[in-house]
């Protein structure tokens, strides 16, 4: 129902002719006609004033239906929070997936540098087989530990930690020679 056709109703409803609520009202009856024809429409002052007239409220002169408006605000409210929601799951997916990348990393380059690279002679000293074993950091090439199942050299040999380890193993290869091995 529209605005002229309430104020049509409850003009009937109130029995008051055109006449009398235009008098009521402050308006001439033509204008009460063109209000119910739609032609025209009531000012905010003159609507309050058919509102108290006809002791109805303005939200039901003008079809404002005030639980209309609050499931509106409240469907509104609800989409926000699932919004809000969503952005709020997707930051943290977007931290969690920052501190597992980052986590990872910390493990592979720790293991990287627990596990590095293995650098092998092997020599043959009075029949016997020897292996020499340096353990070296993958990214700096530093020496990280020297096995050897030879145990003179395993208990006497000393190296610098800053050493070359090229330099450690032609060390190596020049001690077997000195005893009469040959390495490969």
């Amino acid at each position: 129902m529209n605005l002229g056709q309430k104020i049509q109703k409850y003009r009937k409803y109130n029995k008051l002719s055109q006449e009398q609520l235009g008098e009521l009202v402050g308006v001439t009856r033509q204008t009460i006609s063109n209000w119910e024809l739609n032609e025209s429409a009531p000012d905010i002052s003159q609507a309050k004033e058919l509102s108290r007239i006809f002791d109805i409220s303005l939200d039901d002169l003008t079809d404002n239906n005030i639980e209309d408006v609050l499931l509106k605000n409240i469907s509104k409210s609800k989409t926000i929070s699932k919004v809000t929601l969503g952005i709020t799951i997707i930051h943290f997916l977007l931290f969690l997936t920052v501190v597992i990348f980052t986590i990872i990393i910390i493990i592979n380059t720790f293991q990287t540098k627990l596990a590095g690279e293995a650098v092998e002679i092997n020599c043959k000293l009075a029949n016997d087989n020897y292996y020499y074993q340096l353990d070296l950091d993958t990214n700096s090439k530093e020496i990280i530990s020297f096995t050897s199942n030879d145990e003179n050299i395993q208990t006497s040999f000393k190296y610098n930690e800053n050493e070359r380890y090229e330099d450690v193993l032609d060390r190596i290869r020049v001690l077997v020679e000195q005893k009469g091995g040959i390495c490969e």
